[in-house]
């Protein structure tokens, strides 16, 4: 019975942290017919006055511009899939489009946990018409509600995500993939995607381009998001980073009581962080000893937990179960 019951929690376990992914059409793939023969990414509004492009391979025949791989941007096959987004950071011709944004707005398929922390993941690619590259500049904004603004200058808030802050984003041939954790406040039910910037806020750097007034820009293609649960990440780059620091480590016992033990092959220092199922941080004092790491569990309740293992190396994830 005792046997019976370790193997059910397991089960619950892994699928409970192989959550979804909580924003809707996260490729761009599904499509709503607008006028014209164009279509539009399913599940995605614009809060502004501005609208971003959307490129899908659906307008190859008919509208060009906005096809895949060529397209008013450049040159860029999709990440996965035959669709991506087209976000005008800022421009910095001396016109009236200078002042335009690009935003794209989802509600997400289930509101965030407090005190819950996610994994968010994105791809981007400078375009190739772009005369300039950027940093600092693309954010993600959760919301509880719903923001919309008669503009289309920046929008008013502040997001909890920046993406690269302190490097130039300057590929125009690769995806590149951007990883971050959020804790959320709670109740979290909107996603937003743009330059939160103002005009004092600008960062960039020419690497040439097109030569339109309009392709003086930073413009970027992005795909492929993910929000969810940090142990349910898509990218499979990231189980070959953690098979090379996990092969090096071993946890035991498990069941665990007052106590477990990780000992470690390697030189390096870890860092460790446990969540339980609801993917909020709890706390376990860990004592290093020697070649292995002790951990005081007896405070914990009864019940499943993530101990994630991060070093220069990698990182690793261990399920436990507490009895």
């Amino acid at each position: 019975m005792r046997l019976l019951l370790i193997i059910l929690l397991v089960k619950f376990c892994a699928c409970s942290l192989q959550a979804q992914n909580l924003i809707p059409n996260p490729g761009f793939e599904d499509t709503v017919h607008l006028n014209f023969d164009l279509k539009a990414a399913k599940d995605w509004e614009n809060p502004t006055m501005s609208v971003p492009e959307y490129y899908t391979s659906f307008h190859n025949q008919k509208r060009v511009d906005w096809g895949v791989p060529q397209n008013l941007g450049g040159y860029q096959y999709a990440k996965s899939g035959r669709a991506y987004i087209g976000l005008r950071m800022y421009p910095l011709d001396n016109n009236v489009v200078a002042r335009k944004r690009d935003y794209i707005q989802s509600q997400l398929k289930n509101n965030l946990k407090g005190d819950s922390v996610y994994c968010f993941q994105i791809y981007i690619s400078l375009s190739d018409s772009s005369q300039y590259a950027s940093r600092n500049q693309l954010g993600i904004f959760f919301s509880q509600n719903q923001i919309s603004e008669n503009t289309d200058f920046h929008l008013p808030y502040t997001p909890q995500i920046i993406v690269s802050p302190d490097d130039y984003i300057v590929d125009k041939v690769k995806w590149l993939r951007f990883d971050f954790e959020y804790t959320a406040s709670g109740g979290e039910e909107y996603i937003t995607i743009g330059n939160f910037n103002d005009t004092t806020g600008i960062d960039t750097l020419f690497v040439g381009g097109g030569e339109q007034f309009w392709q003086k820009t930073t413009y970027y293609y992005i795909d492929d998001l993910y929000l969810g649960h940090c142990d349910s990440l898509p990218d499979t780059t990231i189980g070959i980073i953690e098979n090379e620091l996990k092969q090096k480590l071993q946890l035991y016992p498990n069941p665990v009581g007052r106590q477990f033990y990780l000992t470690y092959s390697g030189q390096e220092q870890l860092h460790f962080q446990l969540y339980n199922l609801m993917g909020q941080k709890v706390e376990a004092a860990v004592q290093e000893e020697g070649n292995r790491y002790r951990f005081s569990s007896g405070h914990l309740p009864k019940g499943v937990y993530l101990l994630r293992v991060v070093g220069r190396e990698g990182r690793a994830s261990f399920r436990l179960v507490k009895e």
